[in-house]
């Protein structure tokens, strides 16, 4: 018997040394092994994961030869950017009897800012996956233009591939970027590659181009321009804004791209290569308000009334941050300090600049004892709160806050005066419902307001460390009002029926405009597995039931078979069926796991083949397939019919 279990181990070690080998070998660069890989195994979440390297392609033309060596070999891969692990997949799911390799984006940086035809208000970014937003930032801010989409966490270091490449729900709602979320023009924005070597060529329109090779070396050499690219079109993306605003849980999803499934960019389930972004000027001028709504039943009239009226014809008189805090939230972080010295220390320019790895730092210092540090930093936090806070904030007689930032441009000189006044008519109409605090532009405090915002999810993780319990975020696509108020006392109540005064008050703050709120709760106690997907499963079914579209943002990588609904698990089939039948991207996740559960499906298995069919049809309409060696009409049907055959025998 030991003598079986020598062998099965010398052939596992074996297989491994020759992972490495072959990668090396290609790459020209030795393999990150050992205790130096571990950083890279802890998201800072705190998820923990398993693999056996990391390597760091230094171009997209070797990123595509190592997902082919991989392919070859049977070996999972995960495509990783900061390793926020925000989302549940930025951190590997190997384990010793199946070897995963982390490809990291670090050095894949390589970007290019293009005029945009007949206007000098746009221009067009192009990036490699691994540059960060705030890199990004830092590219733009002497050019005066600004990133359109920034999401909470871009101090952590997050990368384009990681968090922008599907839409995702970000800080501001001034979205004009040309994402494949709002066009329905056939451009994607996006160029990936599937584990089974075929590239999606999802905007680079230029003349001749003949193979992936060529497509790569054009990338790979800085070298787009911008005749090369199907420009995102300005009006198109008005009108989405227009439904965004308008139409209560409007569907948002990937017109035409729907063969890639939407995941975590380039931490889910297809590697994102290069990206188009529309990027814009910074506004002429930015006012802050801090707003304080103490009924919410009148929040609905307040948001139509000031923030709609005038302004569903005209997006560019919409405010360019709209965000939201509910009472609880608020006074955690200010009143009893939870998160507000990290708000101040991010707000700080020349500390700000290395807050990931001060992040990272900190949860390993919190690790060894939890209660004893955010005591200290809460304690830090409240005597800061006291100087810094707004007083209307600090005295907590309000229900909810609303941030709200509205811009002039250049050519609507008047949305900030237009604001004021339909402001101070309602407040007239409406005197014991709100409360305003203007914040002065570019001060220090106003800073602070913004970053407390922002650092709203790792408050409520510092609650589950400090009392040992867990956290579920949860990302729901409502509306603010009588759906979100229904939802949390359905969910609390279920939760405090299960577990008995183990509760904290639910957490809830939200991208308004984007109809998007989170709400984070708190249990404090460490909970089994099943325990926790029975915590997902509910919050799912509670959400679907009082009319919300559940978008899961957060934890959606290991829970995905419980929270995909019935569409997205057709498109999670199809997906699997058509670029990644053995599951080798982000292995053994909960994308996994769900494809397993849905294939025994019959209904779905015949849905997805037909929805895999038509996006082979689409995608060979628009000539965006190619192979390394060649742009055709790829054999895919013969595969995909091979692949539904294998599953429906079951």
């Amino acid at each position: 018997m030991f003598g079986v279990w020598y062998t099965m181990k010398q052939q596992q070690t074996l297989q491994e040394i020759d992972i490495i080998n072959k990668t090396e070998e290609l790459l020209q660069q030795k393999v990150i092994i050992g205790q130096a890989i571990k950083p890279l195994l802890i998201g800072f979440r705190g998820k923990n994961g398993y693999a056996l390297g990391a390597v760091s392609p230094k171009s997209t033309t070797e990123l595509y030869k190592l997902i082919k060596l991989y392919k070859a070999m049977g070996v999972g891969y995960l495509l990783q950017g900061a390793n926020t692990s925000l989302k549940g997949q930025s951190t590997p799911n190997g384990s010793i009897d199946n070897p995963v390799i982390i490809i990291r984006t670090n050095k894949l940086k390589k970007h290019k800012i293009l005029d945009y035809p007949t206007s000098t208000e746009y221009k067009i970014l192009l990036v490699e996956p691994g540059l960060s937003l705030k890199e990004a930032e830092q590219i733009l801010e002497p050019l005066g233009y600004d990133l359109p989409h920034k999401t909470g966490s871009h101090d952590l270091g997050n990368t384009f591939g990681a968090s922008c490449a599907n839409g995702c729900g970000g800080v501001r709602v001034d979205n004009r970027d040309g994402r494949a979320s709002m066009t329905q023009n056939g451009n994607m924005g996006v160029v990936t590659i599937s584990t089974n070597g075929i590239i999606y060529n999802g905007f680079i329109r230029k003349h001749g181009l003949t193979s992936g090779e060529e497509l790569f070396s054009l990338i790979d050499n800085n070298a787009v321009e911008i005749n090369d690219i199907e420009l995102p079109d300005i009006a198109e993306i008005d009108i989405f804004l227009k439904k965004l605003f308008s139409e209560k849980n409007y569907p948002i999803h990937n017109h035409r791209g729907e063969i890639i499934f939407a995941g975590d960019g380039g931490e889910g389930l297809q590697t994102i290569v290069y990206q188009m972004y529309l990027i814009r000027k910074k506004p002429h001028t930015i006012k802050t308000y801090v707003i304080t709504l103490n009924n919410l039943d009148l929040k609905k009239k307040f948001y139509k009334e000031v923030i709609f009226k005038e302004n569903i014809n005209n997006v560019n008189a919409l405010p360019i941050l709209c965000e939201s805090m509910n009472k609880e939230l608020v006074k955690t972080i200010i009143k009893d300090g939870v998160g507000y010295l990290v708000a101040i220390a991010t707000t700080i320019e020349k500390i700000n600049k290395s807050a990931s790895k001060l992040l990272k730092l900190r949860s390993s210092i919190i690790k060894f004892s939890p209660t004893l540090c955010i005591n200290i930093e809460s304690f830090v936090g409240r005597l800061l709160s006291k100087i810094f806070t707004p007083t209307i904030l600090y005295k907590l007689d309000f229900a909810e806050i609303v941030l709200l930032q509205v811009a002039n441009r250049n050519d609507d000189l008047d949305n900030i005066q237009n604001f004021d006044v339909r402001l101070c008519k309602f407040i007239n109409n409406n005197p014991s419902v709100i409360q305003i605090f203007v914040a002065k532009p570019d001060s220090f405090q106003e800073k602070i307001l913004l970053h407390i915002r922002n650092v709203s999810a790792l408050t409520t993780l510092n609650m589950a460390l400090k009392t040992q319990g867990e956290l579920f975020s949860f990302d729901d696509a409502i509306m603010p009002g009588e759906m979100t108020n229904t939802y949390c006392e359905l969910l609390s109540q279920k939760l405090s029926a299960i577990f008995p005064n183990k509760i904290l008050l639910p957490y809830i703050f939200g991208h308004d405009l984007k109809q998007i709120n989170h709400n984070d709760w708190v249990i404090t106690k460490r909970l089994t597995p099943a325990e926790i997907k029975e915590v997902y499963r509910i919050q799912h079914l509670l959400i679907t039931e009082c009319g919300g579209i559940a978008h899961a943002e957060h934890g959606f990588g290991d829970y995905a078979d419980i929270i995909l609904n019935h569409h997205e698990l057709v498109k999670l089939v199809a997906h699997r069926l058509l670029n990644d039948i053995d599951g080798l991207a982000n292995f053994k996740g909960g994308f996994a796991t769900a494809f397993n559960n849905a294939i025994v499906n019959k209904n779905i298995l015949n849905e997805a083949l037909e929805f895999a069919t038509k996006s082979i049809q689409r995608e060979i309409e628009h000539n965006t397939l190619f192979t390394w060696s060649k742009h055709e009409k790829l054999n895919l049907m013969k595969s995909l019919n091979h692949n539904f055959t294998r599953f429906s025998i079951r």
